[in-house]
């Protein structure tokens, strides 16, 4: 909001600028320049009668006369300046009022036409959702400045851009049959676009419990088929194949997608991640299929001894049940800095493992502080699950910009190691920013 009252003024100081630049010429200083052009002039003149005098060119009688001249002819010349600076100078005050009411009417009439034509409530909602230092305003405040959006909306139902800002809000409020709602609006408005349909899919899987299929698969086609490299499209079409269960299209629609990411290290190495855990959960999965049906027909029934691993798979099964107990909690000194609306993620990793998240959880500050239970039902990919790694990292972060991907200024918690069968509470105190 900042940017756009600097540039806004910017613009209006130079458009007054052009405007005046026809005004602004002095009148004292033009009057004062003819003057001193005379004098120069008479004194020069004096000068050659002077050296005509010396050279006994003109008589002393006729040197009188002329001098007696020149210096009539500045008096009356000063006269006529005077009388022209007066005139210039009832010009210049007429001047000054014109000049006045152009400063005063150019920068009104701009925030005016603003008012009217324009979408401020989007400028507040931009401000109170994107800077993540600043004073976070309340959620009553962010409710406030919705609600005086959408009744700018209804007077001006044709504003692309307050309907994409309505949108773009109620989905980082966890609206997400609104944020469609807004997200059609946009379509119906002719703003077809790739990214508008990648925000929809993002807000219908969000509305339906994770799913990619259904309506987030029809709006993830629509975003390709505009355009074909869209990088959120590209993410979820690889989330949605990974879902089905099949690796090998999830993978191909990632590897699409690392290039597009060289701008963003960070997200680039994250995804790098997952996919090597999808390659992994692959291979894991075509070993089981091969080899499983076979062990049970090939176990040794002489003594009647247990599989190998047959002890392990009920301890397996349990922890995969019961899951890692953890309190997720926001340090009070840290409460002025956290909106109520924001989503905070909890994140489970292996020890030692791919470093990609093998489950998570999304919360909300408003929710803290909050006992959970983060298990199998949690995994980002159902061929990686939680109970398949014995020890485990997990972490709680606030997410300014909505990203489950760490940025700069999210507030997170400190790293808890922990095992999968663990039957203790999990205390995670949100007390750090991201650098």
């Amino acid at each position: 909001m900042t940017w756009f009252i600097l540039s806004a003024l910017a613009i209006s100081a130079l458009c007054v600028f052009v405007l005046l630049h026809p005004l602004r010429r002095s009148v004292d200083n033009a009057a004062y320049e003819r003057e001193e052009q005379n004098i120069h002039y008479a004194r020069e003149r004096l000068q050659e009668l002077e050296q005509q005098l010396k050279n006994a060119a003109i008589s002393a009688t006729d040197y009188e006369a002329l001098k007696l001249e020149i210096e009539s002819t500045l008096a009356n010349d000063i006269m006529l300046e005077s009388e022209t600076a007066a005139n210039d100078a009832s010009t210049s005050q007429a001047n000054g009022v014109v000049i006045a009411l152009i400063c005063t009417l150019v920068p009104f009439s701009a925030a005016g036409l603003y008012l009217i034509t324009g979408t401020p409530a989007a400028l507040e909602l931009q401000q109170a959702t994107v800077a993540p230092h600043a004073s976070q305003p309340s959620a009553e405040d962010i409710s406030t400045m919705v609600a005086r959006l959408e009744q700018r909306l209804q007077q001006q139902p044709n504003d692309i851009e307050g309907w994409v800002m309505l949108a773009r809000t109620r989905l980082a409020l966890g609206d997400y049959e609104q944020s469609l709602n807004a997200y059609k609006k946009v379509t119906e408005l002719g703003g077809e676009d790739a990214n508008v349909y990648a925000q929809m899919a993002d807000a219908a899987a969000m509305a339906d419990n994770g799913s990619l299929s259904g309506r987030a698969a029809q709006y993830i086609a629509d975003a390709l088929r505009l355009d074909e490299n869209q990088p959120q499209a590209l993410w979820l079409a690889g989330l949605a194949a990974a879902q089905r269960g099949d690796q090998i299209e999830a993978q191909q629609l990632w590897n699409r997608l690392l290039p597009l990411l060289e701008g963003s290290p960070k997200q680039q190495q994250e995804l790098r991640d997952i996919i090597a855990q999808s390659r992994a959960a692959q291979l894991g999965s075509t070993t089981v299929a091969n080899r499983g049906a076979p062990a049970a027909d090939n176990a040794p029934a002489a003594n009647n001894a247990p599989a190998p691993g047959a002890d392990q798979a009920p301890a397996a099964q349990a922890a995969a049940q019961a899951g890692v107990q953890i309190r997720v909690q926001l340090d009070p000194a840290f409460a002025e800095f956290a909106n109520p609306d924001e989503t905070v993620f909890v994140f489970a990793r292996a020890k030692s493992g791919p470093p990609a998240p093998l489950a998570v959880k999304p919360l909300r500050v408003s929710d803290l502080p909050v006992e959970i239970t983060l298990s199998d039902a949690d995994a980002m990919l159902p061929q990686m699950k939680l109970s398949m790694f014995d020890e485990i990292q997990i972490t709680a972060r606030i997410a300014k910009s909505g990203n489950p991907v760490a940025q700069t200024g999210d507030i997170q918690s400190a790293v808890a190691q922990t095992t999968n069968d663990a039957t203790e509470l999990i205390v995670l105190t949100i007390n750090q920013v991201v650098p």
